[in-house]
């Protein structure tokens, strides 16, 4: 199931709504994202480029799981997939 246009722009409000924050708050909580993306990445069989609907709601509720806020989450994965340079 390919990745649904409301979600990209779900995924895109939140990036912005951190984007606001401070830096070192981002680094950290996305250094945390990081390590969490791979591993549910790896679990899941899913490529590091593919992202669809079923891995967002994956990595959201491990997230969740880890005290991580679905605000966090999707904003580190639309920086992952759609903004990191």
């Amino acid at each position: 199931m390919p990745l649904t246009r409301e979600t990209v722009y779900d995924l895109e409000n939140q990036y912005d709504v951190i984007a606001d924050k401070d830096e070192d708050m981002i680094d950290k909580n996305f250094t945390t994202l990081q390590s969490l993306h791979g591993e549910i990445t790896r679990r899941n069989n899913y490529k590091q480029d593919e992202i669809d609907d079923k891995l967002v709601s994956l990595f959201v509720q491990a997230a969740k799981e880890k005290n991580i806020s679905e605000d966090w989450a999707k904003a580190y994965l639309f920086y992952v997939y759609f903004d990191e340079e």
